[in-house]
């Protein structure tokens, strides 16, 4: 799953917790999974992101935070 979809459905909370388990702040949490200002997740972050939450898949989270540099 993508950090996108998953962010859309959890609760405030589990926003809070997510962040806590990947090591990043709320606000962080949310720059990424809204890609604010274009903001994309590093390799070492999704992997966090992923181990974090057993819905996220590295792979969907690659190919999500990939989609504008293969526009370019």
């Amino acid at each position: 799953m993508k950090l996108s979809d998953l962010y859309q459905k959890l609760s405030i909370d589990e926003r809070s917790a997510l962040a806590k388990r990947a090591d990043l702040s709320d606000g962080y949490l949310y720059q990424l999974a809204t890609r604010w200002r274009g903001k994309r997740a590093s390799l070492d972050m999704i992997k966090a992101l992923a181990a974090a939450d057993d819905r996220l898949t590295v792979a969907d989270m690659v190919s999500e935070f990939m989609e504008d540099t293969e526009a370019a």
